[in-house]
């Protein structure tokens, strides 16, 4: 399924989308410090929650290492980021208060979100016995949902302009239904 449509996505690509001509003369120099920077901060961080406790014990040696791994390169992506001619992540986003609200509301909504499409499966295949297929199938009505409800917003908002209420109300609808579940 993946190969199709990405062939598709590409022909699309090479086809229909028109970059608009810039200026060879000055382009600005890639940001490959800070993209290692995330990398490696990511990595810790994916390595930490993966091997602390199950692995390794959180106070053992690799992972209080990981910890740290982790603390240094996100503050020395921060001071790279603040330096760098077109950074990854412009660290002027974070003085608007209206990104920071949104980033972490999407974050925690993400990883309750997440979090629970992780889990369902795993509870529809152990505790009511459905096969990996089927489990995929139970998923479906939850996915529909989540498209509808994604477009129906969207174009609401696209619509009236009126935006505000939504993560409001999407973050009680969110808890609501994670707590039912």
């Amino acid at each position: 399924m993946n190969i199709p449509l990405g062939v598709m996505a590409l022909a699309a690509a090479f086809f229909f989308l028109h970059l608009p001509e810039t200026d060879t003369a000055h382009r600005p120099r890639i940001d490959v410090a800070g993209m290692l920077l995330l990398a490696l901060a990511s990595t810790a961080l994916v390595l930490t929650t993966t091997w602390g406790g199950s692995t390794d014990a959180w106070d053992s040696a690799i992972v209080l290492s990981l910890i740290a791994i982790t603390l240094v390169a996100a503050v020395l992506f921060v001071v790279v980021e603040n330096r760098a001619e077109a950074p990854i992540m412009s660290m002027k986003l974070f003085r608007e208060p209206n990104f920071v609200k949104t980033t972490v509301a999407g974050l925690v909504i993400g990883v309750a979100m997440f979090g629970a499409l992780a889990y369902l499966p795993t509870f529809l295949q152990m505790v009511t016995g459905a096969n990996a297929t089927q489990s995929g199938l139970l998923m479906i009505p939850m996915m529909g949902g989540l498209l509808v409800t994604s477009i129906g917003s969207g174009a609401f908002v696209s619509k009236t302009g009126r935006y505000k209420w939504f993560p409001v109300v999407g973050t009680f609808v969110v808890a609501g239904a994670l707590a039912l579940l």
